[in-house]
């Protein structure tokens, strides 16, 4: 799965939400897994053509380029936000202190 693809990311964004709303739970520990993807991610024709879309050129071929792991950083970092501010608003809707 490429945690950089909104499918993914809403469909991992579905099961946790599902966990939120169905069971009495203390909080979601991703450490370093949640969201996380291998160095070597990101050369898939999506990601890459976020990149192209961005600098108008290919990410480069060396995987620890500073430009390239930020993107893909960045878009994970996106991503955690997310997860934050879904289960930040369920806590709030529901009286609630689910910690992340």
């Amino acid at each position: 799965m490429n945690g950089f693809d909104p499918e993914v990311q809403d469909f991992i964004m579905g099961m946790i939400m599902e966990v939120v709303n169905n069971y009495n739970i203390d909080g979601i520990q991703g450490d370093d897994r949640l969201p996380a993807m291998p160095s070597l991610a990101g050369y898939d024709n999506y990601t890459v053509g976020l990149y192209r879309a961005k600098y108008q050129v290919d990410p480069p071929k060396d995987i620890y380029d500073a430009q390239w792991v930020d993107f893909r950083a960045n878009l994970l970092n996106l991503f955690m936000k997310r997860i934050f501010e879904e289960i930040s608003s369920f806590n709030r809707a529901n009286n609630m202190n689910i910690s992340i």
